[in-house]
């Protein structure tokens, strides 16, 4: 079970592993916050890392991701890009963005997108396995830096984003794969998923 796991990465990694501090300004900022960039735990999180390419099943290899019960839980965002004509002002389509720490990417386990991922549903939807995305909003991309800024606030507050998930799963609600059950909030379904891992959504 996976709660806005990085399957293939965080795209925030890179630009923290593309920058070269300085030693002391290096060893001033582990002093102050338990995070070292270099560290390997870090440097794996990265997009196409040495640990993902060892971990993840290749597409011309044969399939090795064991058939288990697989559950997993990723929040999206949406960007709709605004375009501004003389006085007219249109947009065209929403771009996903993921929790946006992590980006959605693919399901297909083989694939490694360039920006990582948090979807993995190697085998599909099935009575013991389930991906559940949750579209928590649209951040509108529109004229004017003071509604950008506010949308991206927005978003960062929302209870569903990367860094707050963890602490308000009995506020977030997904909804049950079981068809029958009534909407369930995160730690809801995680509590009936354990309870019968095997049939959760059957």
């Amino acid at each position: 079970m996976f709660v806005a796991g990085a399957q293939a990465g965080s795209w925030a990694v890179t630009p923290v592993l593309d920058t070269h501090l300085d030693a002391a300004i290096l060893q001033r900022l582990t002093s102050l916050v338990p995070f070292h960039p270099y560290r390997a735990g870090v440097k794996d999180l990265a997009p196409l890392s040495s640990w993902y390419g060892s971990v993840n099943a290749r597409s011309s290899e044969p399939p090795f991701t064991p058939h288990l019960h697989y559950y997993n839980f990723v929040v999206n965002y949406s960007i709709r890009a605004y375009y501004q004509l003389l006085w007219w002002t249109y947009s065209d389509h929403n771009a996903d963005i993921g929790d946006p720490v992590i980006q959605l990417g693919t399901d297909d386990p083989a694939l490694e997108p360039t920006l990582g991922g948090s979807e993995f549903s190697p085998y599909g939807d099935s009575a013991d396995s389930h991906e559940y995305v949750l579209q928590s909003g649209v951040i509108d991309d529109g004229p004017g830096l003071n509604g950008q800024l506010g949308d991206l606030a927005a978003a960062i507050a929302d209870p569903a984003s990367h860094l707050r998930i963890g602490s308000n799963a009995q506020n977030v609600s997904y909804g049950s794969c079981n068809s029958n059950l009534p909407n369930e909030t995160l730690s809801g379904e995680v509590l009936r998923i354990v309870s019968n891992p095997g049939n959760a959504c059957g």
